[in-house]
Parts: C-alpha cells; sequence; structure tokens
C-alpha cells in the first residue's frame, strides 16, 4: 500500500474544498482517505474574574462529529472509497503532522476558522507545511 492520504477539516468551506481535492487524489493514488477533525475548547474568562465559565463539552463533541460526517460525505460524493474519519480532541496541527508520518500526503485548506481573517495561510496549515514528514499540499480557496 502507498500509504494514506491525510486531510484535515474544521467544517469552514476552504476545508471541505481540501477534502473534495484530498479524495481526488486519494483516488488517482489508490489510497485510503483520512480526514481528520481536532477541536478544543476554546479559553474564556469571565471579564469580571467571579464566576467560572462552564462550557458544555457534550456540545463541541457533538459538532465536532457533525463536522466529520460531513466531511465524509464530501469525501464519498468525490469519489473516495476507502475513507475514514479522526476526530480527536487537542491540536490540529500536532495530529496532522503525527499522521503525516505514515502518509503519502497531508492536505489542508489555506485557511479555516480561527485566527485572522487577512491572513493568506492558517496558523495550522503553516505548522503543518513546516513539520510534517510527507509532502503538504495547501489547497488555496476560491470562492
Amino acid at each position: 500500500m502507498p500509504g494514506k492520504v491525510v486531510v484535515g477539516t474544521d467544517g469552514s468551506e476552504a476545508s471541505f474544498n481540501a477534502v473534495k481535492w484530498a479524495a481526488h487524489e486519494a483516488l488517482a493514488h489508490g489510497a485510503p482517505l483520512e480526514v481528520i477533525h481536532a477541536w478544543t475548547i476554546p479559553a474564556i474568562s469571565d471579564p469580571m474574574a467571579m464566576m467560572p465559565i462552564q462550557l458544555p463539552v457534550e456540545e463541541f463533541i457533538k459538532q465536532a462529529e457533525a463536522v466529520s460526517e460531513h466531511a465524509l460525505r464530501v469525501a464519498r460524493d468525490a469519489g473516495a472509497a476507502d475513507v475514514k474519519s479522526v476526530v480527536a480532541r487537542g491540536s490540529a496541527a500536532e495530529y496532522l503532522i503525527t499522521a503525516s508520518k505514515t502518509a503519502l500526503m497531508v492536505v489542508v485548506g489555506t485557511r479555516g476558522h480561527g485566527g485572522f481573517v487577512g491572513l493568506l495561510l492558517g496558523s495550522v496549515a503553516q505548522q503543518v507545511a513546516t513539520h510534517a514528514g510527507c509532502p503538504v499540499v495547501v489547497v488555496p480557496h476560491r470562492k
């Protein structure tokens, strides 16, 4: 087996474009496709510092699973037959870099939901491109 094609998704349109691209590439290489969605709970503080803020972890898990299910549908609609998803709590960049050690390639979108809207390359894409153990494809976002 030539290795898997790994793609990261955060639920943004740019990441679903990357999933489509990765699905076509996996099919062309006869490789399985692994869709990774990693999530974290955002740091939120009470401006009055009087009460800890309780975030509904179950809701984050449900949202992560919904993103992953949608990404699987996008991949299958694009032709991927051998596709699986990984939903993980933690750093997206770390999960993608770890997956890159056994991958044919890692695919990411130019930028997703986080960070600053004006950036051309998101922080996850930049970290993965810098530290991956295989080639990295950054799929440009086109409206």
